[in-house]
């Protein structure tokens, strides 16, 4: 298949299919159709991270202009031009997404007003993955996790894989999630199959019953499974 492409072809599928092998199972010719396009979502994601590690291009000198950035980039690190763009896109937005939720989390919290979006309407609990386009990660940064109102409510708790398939969410969709609460490490569990436990008890007490939409911190999942000798 590799033979009659260019190297920078085979670069780019190379890092696609690696994202699948560090991060997915099951075989997609038997999967749902949302699983299959979650998978590919992350692997074309992963794509530009690893292709363009944030902690090189930190240490370059950018062009001024758009354009010319774009150029140098897939020059540096011979890429497609696209990719390039998307990876520049990509940093710019996450910047100013960081500088808006800053405004809006501290608007939230002056007002004490918890803002509902779309939603807050889903009758069955999701996991999402959210992987922070300014670091190098091979894992999702977050986990959000929407919990449906009878889950909530008559489940002790909530066991999920750490290889998913999550559906990604990215820096534009963040706003709908700005009200989630945070997940502490004691709120976690490891399960003897290899999965983990999020205690539902535990924040619906916490949180007196007023919430349904969490987040755990990357940094809590690895110190769970290096507790019970396992790698995220």
């Amino acid at each position: 298949m590799y033979k009659n492409q260019s190297r920078v072809r085979q670069w780019i599928d190379f890092l696609h299919e690696l994202c699948h092998i560090l991060r997915h199972s099951g075989d997609q010719r038997i999967m749902p159709e949302q699983y299959t396009k979650a998978q590919e979502s992350e692997a074309d994601n992963f794509v530009l991270y690893a292709a363009m590690p944030i902690s090189m291009i930190s240490q370059l000198r950018l062009p001024v202009r758009k354009n010319d950035a774009i150029h140098f980039l897939a020059s540096i690190f011979n890429v497609p031009l696209h990719l390039a763009k998307r990876r520049l896109e990509q940093i710019q937005h996450r910047l100013c997404q960081g500088m808006l939720l800053t405004e809006t989390v501290a608007q939230v919290e002056d007002s004490d007003h918890v803002r509902h979006s779309d939603h807050d309407d889903m009758r069955e609990t999701k996991i999402y993955a959210y992987y922070d386009p300014a670091d190098d990660l091979i894992a999702p940064s977050q986990f959000i996790i929407h919990v449906d109102h009878e889950t909530l409510h008559t489940q002790e708790e909530l066991i999920f894989s750490i290889d998913g398939p999550f559906e990604v969410v990215e820096d534009g969709q963040l706003e709908n999630f700005i009200d989630s609460k945070p997940v502490k490490f004691f709120d976690l569990d490891y399960t003897s199959d290899g999965r983990i436990s999020l205690k539902l008890s535990h924040l619906a007490s916490r949180y007196y019953n007023s919430a349904n939409k969490f987040v755990i911190q990357k940094r809590d999942i690895e110190e769970l499974l290096r507790f019970y000798g396992d790698e995220f």
